[in-house]
């Protein structure tokens, strides 16, 4: 099994470091704190627009259809900067909606949306 690096793995990772350090700097991190919920909405909309939460979805369903090295990278960007979003929970749940759940004929149906609100609920249930 060949753990070297992939380009994918480096572009995550790198685009991933940017972002996780544009947000994670001390002040947003004390104002996140002081907020009680930690959950940094404007970091999650940033990783959303720039496509990183969904690198675990398969791209038949709209997603990057990366690997857990990829995934990993960007996880470890995280933890590098504290990023207050339950990534690591939406990646799980973006697994497990994609191989037993996901049904593009139900209205409304969505990898994406269906983690960002099982996501949302863990963290009120925390």
């Amino acid at each position: 099994m060949d753990f070297s690096p992939t380009p994918e793995m480096v572009e995550a990772s790198a685009l991933a470091a940017q972002i996780f350090g544009d947000y994670g700097t001390s002040d947003n991190l004390r104002t996140i704190d002081a907020l009680g919920d930690r959950f940094d909405a404007a970091l999650w909309a940033a990783l959303g627009d720039a496509g990183l939460l969904g690198l675990a979805i398969p791209e038949e369903n709209g997603g990057a259809g990366l690997g857990i090295l990829e995934i990993g990278a960007v996880l470890t960007e995280q933890g590098r900067t504290l990023g207050a979003v339950p990534l690591a929970t939406h990646v799980a749940a973006s697994l497990a909606l994609a191989e037993f759940g996901y049904r593009p004929e139900a209205p409304g149906a969505g990898v994406a949306r269906a983690t960002e609100v099982f996501a949302q609920n863990e963290l009120t249930r925390a």
